[in-house]
């Protein structure tokens, strides 16, 4: 996973490059970012949008960015976001053995399935309806995917098998048999988000406001945890807080 610099060039062009940034040193109207590898692209504005886990990564750590001159308060808001965990969970099996299955009881028709909630260890899933498709996305979130960060890729796999035998009675044998491929995304361990979404706190409203300040209309702020709006925590909310910045630049 890497991240998404977009530069503003002299034309006043955006240049996007996917590289991993280590280092943004900046002075009003002049930046320079400097990537993993060494190598330095300059630009007069950037748009910074990582996630808040880079934000409140310790100095030197794999993903943190460092920033010359600092930027303390900025650092100080990102911590008072919350920021949240999601372990999600990808199987594409050979059919939708869901189809013929039963929830709660006789008479359940599971064609038009879009999702299921339960008390089992992955507790959501969803389907792809009403495309054909017979990939089911799992879900867990909060305390309990914090929990279970540490775990290693096979053993949430086999936790997924295991609550989707409980949820629509298939053996876990069946179900192995019938899958093709499997993904797992483990986003409070990848060292590039150290985390999924953000929620609101109680110091959430005067925090944003710190982090989505310019910095001497050089350095630029966005993302879904800067979005002030219900969305908050979104990819929408992410999309519409960097179109808000871009043309808050574009127009400035």
């Amino acid at each position: 996973i890497e991240y998404l610099a977009g530069l503003c060039n002299r034309r006043g062009m955006v240049v996007q490059l996917s590289t991993v940034v280590k280092e943004i040193r900046w002075a009003k109207g002049q930046v320079e970012i400097i990537d993993e590898m060494g190598n330095t692209y300059t630009s007069q504005r950037v748009i910074i949008t990582v996630p808040l886990g880079a934000w409140t990564a310790e100095e030197n750590a794999k993903g943190a960015i460092g920033y010359s001159p600092a930027l303390p308060a900025k650092m100080e808001a990102a911590k008072q976001l919350g920021f949240g965990s999601v372990i999600k969970v990808l199987l594409r099996f050979n059919q939708k053995f869901y189809d013929e299955k039963i929830l709660s009881g006789p008479g359940i028709d599971l064609s038009s399935l879009h999702m299921a909630i339960s008390d089992k260890t992955i507790p959501t899933w969803w389907t792809q309806h009403p495309s054909k498709c017979s990939l089911l996305t799992g879900w867990l979130s909060g305390p309990k995917a914090a929990a279970m960060k540490d775990e290693t890729d096979e053993v949430i796999l086999m936790e997924s098998l295991a609550s989707l035998e409980g949820i629509f009675k298939v053996p876990i044998s069946d179900l192995k048999g019938n899958l093709l491929s499997s993904k797992i995304f483990n986003w409070t361990m990848d060292p590039y988000t150290r985390g999924s979404y953000s929620y609101s706190t109680l110091h959430t409203g005067k925090a944003r406001k710190v982090l989505m300040e310019p910095v001497d209309n050089t350095l630029f702020f966005a993302g879904e945890a800067l979005y002030d709006g219900t969305e908050m925590g979104t990819v929408e909310a992410a999309l519409t807080s960097g179109r808000d910045v871009a043309f808050k630049i574009i127009e400035g």
